[in-house]
């Protein structure tokens, strides 16, 4: 009959438990369980921990003693008919699959933490792989994804630090249920669904990249979730009314000026911040008729016919495009363009702020709508303005998107806007009242 006794071997303190295995004169091995204890707390004769206060963790490993004992006697019974090897290597298979160790660590090969932890490996990809990683357009990762990236990495440490006692959690334990635990930790900090919804993405993410290492990971990682849907916020635009008092309005200072008119460009071509900044040119005019310009992010080349605005503008400039500044400025100055205009109507929306803690996240509230301008709202204005008024396909075509959903998360429109649309085309078809 096989028999599993522990025992200490040493009277140092910490001493290592050892699993002895005894069947018959053919089967007597002893392997290190790796759980060390002060022997003065060891109780040899029933061989688990006393019930000692000095010993916090006791019940638990006491417990896992107990399971290890039957664990190794089924392992026995189940290898034994198989004809498998029984030695001292098995039985420290045994207690290493017990306790889950990595597979590394079982063949006996060097393990680093990034091949084991979450965050480690997160850190080490970032480093050693990221520049070397492509898009699905072939180009490799932007500033601001790497940024994104790193971003996520700091917020999925804060939640291992709050959720886990040891502070860790191995890469093979992330699956479902870990990203249920994030998704509902990121939602008590009132982040909105669209920025949960980029932090899982980039969760699966890095394991997918786990998977590519040849690491071992939770198969239930790609499960769907589900993510708390916040009330929806719709990012301001600028509707055609407002850009023609921003366009009539006497501004006196050049620096605004300059940037008022690169918001009415912006806002009647629908370009890309990155295409706008950093490709627009006037070599990109074609008879003072037309934008021809191959877009960055999806390389592929556009036209676009200059709206009477943007002629305007070229004219007011003698043919010159305006001067472009960096992002920063720009979207401070066209705060201010806006301000000057009046655009001050409370509208909920979310600011980018420092909180006390030194932490930098979007903050939702009621703000003057100035407030809520960036340089994202030429775009969305583009599509809002034009959405309903010319087909989708001419819409997509000209702003470079490649499906209906994108193009439609550009279209901000309330739904008073689309009541009164109804109503003017009911206008449009018919005098008469359609109830008499």
């Amino acid at each position: 009959m096989a028999t599993i006794n522990f025992e200490l071997l040493g009277k140092s303190n910490p001493s290592n438990i050892y699993c002895r295995f005894v069947h018959t004169r053919n089967y007597q091995f002893r392997a290190r369980v790796n759980i060390f204890i002060n022997p003065k707390f060891w109780n040899s004769k029933q061989q688990k921990i006393k019930n000692v206060l000095e010993v916090k963790n006791k019940n638990i490993i006491n417990k896992k003693l107990n399971l290890l004992r039957q664990h190794i006697i089924d392992s026995f019974n189940e290898c034994y008919s198989e004809g498998v090897l029984i030695d001292k290597h098995w039985l420290e298979i045994q207690i290493k699959d017990f306790f889950q160790r990595p597979q590394q660590e079982k063949e006996n090969k060097t393990i680093n933490d990034y091949k084991i932890y979450f965050i480690h490996f997160s850190k080490w990809w970032m480093t050693e792989k990221s520049e070397k990683w492509r898009t699905k357009s072939g180009k490799p990762m932007s500033s601001r994804s790497l940024s994104s990236y790193n971003q996520f990495i700091k917020l999925f440490e804060d939640f291992v630090v709050f959720t886990f006692p040891n502070k860790k959690i191995m890469i093979r334990k992330c699956g479902h249920e870990t990203l249920e635990q994030f998704i509902q930790f990121l939602s008590n900090l009132n982040y909105s669904t669209k920025t949960i919804d980029r932090h899982k993405t980039r969760f699966r993410f890095f394991i997918n990249r786990a998977l590519e290492e040849k690491l071992e990971i939770n198969s239930s990682y790609s499960n769907k979730v589900h993510i708390p849907r916040q009330k929806e916020i719709l990012d301001p635009i600028l509707n055609t009314g407002e850009l023609r008092k921003i366009f009539n309005m006497e501004i006196k200072n050049e620096a605004l000026d300059n940037a008022r008119d690169n918001l009415l460009i912006a806002a009647w071509t629908g370009l890309r911040i990155s295409d706008f900044n950093k490709k627009l040119s006037e070599n990109n005019i074609i008879n003072n008729d037309f934008i021809q310009i191959r877009t960055t992010k999806t390389d592929s080349e556009i036209i676009i016919p200059l709206h009477l605005t943007v002629k305007k503008v070229l004219e007011k400039r003698n043919g010159k495009l305006p001067k472009k500044v960096n992002n920063a400025l720009f979207n401070k100055q066209i705060k201010k363009v806006c301000e000057l205009a009046g655009l001050d109507e409370k509208m909920e929306g979310s600011i980018y702020k420092v909180l006390d803690s030194g932490e930098k996240r979007n903050v939702r509230g009621w703000y003057k709508k100035y407030e809520l301008v960036t340089s994202h709202i030429g775009r969305r204005s583009f599509a809002t303005n034009h959405y309903g008024k010319v087909k989708d396909e001419v819409i997509m075509e000209i702003a470079s998107w490649k499906s209906k959903t994108m193009m439609l998360k550009y279209v901000n429109k309330l739904p008073m806007e689309h009541a009164i649309e109804l109503k003017e085309y009911w206008e449009q078809v018919s005098n008469k009242p359609i109830i008499k």
